[in-house]
């Protein structure tokens, strides 16, 4: 049970197959953006991504999300220990600091800066895809 307070919150397998449908649609959204030039959205896209991939890698793994400050979630999920876990972390580690840029900074963010964004967050993408196939299916098994 998690304790009043915690940085955490309760997570499934199910749960982590629900942020995976949100990771490929906030990357999918960065893309779209970054066809259009448009540096800023890209990039808010980018972080959402990331940090959905390491709510879905989290929930697989460690049954429980970050709930706390952004700034904490790269090491709950480096605890989990894998290859896909600390490279998530890598990710969202280069993701986190362009979040209030993004979002709250009047300059709009250059091109350079988006490019580099979708290279993270594609990666922190790569490894929550890679965590969610090897679950099992959820799918019932048919007998011949």
């Amino acid at each position: 049970m998690i304790k009043r307070g915690s940085n955490t919150r309760p997570g499934t397998p199910g749960d982590g197959r629900g942020y995976l449908g949100k990771v490929v649609e906030w990357l999918e959204a960065a893309e779209d953006a970054d066809e259009r030039e448009n540096h800023t959205p890209t990039v808010g896209a980018c972080v959402h991504a990331g940090i959905a991939a390491a709510d879905a890698i989290s929930c697989v793994l460690l049954g429980a999300r970050w709930a706390g400050e952004h700034a904490g979630a790269p090491s709950h999920v480096e605890t989990a220990g894998t290859a896909e876990a600390r490279g998530c972390a890598r990710q969202l580690r280069a993701l986190l600091p362009l979040k209030n840029q993004a979002e709250y900074d009047p300059k709009l963010i250059p091109a350079a800066t988006a490019t580099k964004a979708l290279t993270a967050a594609r990666r922190a993408v790569s490894n929550a895809q890679t965590v969610i196939s090897q679950l099992p299916s959820s799918r019932p098994s048919q007998s011949s």
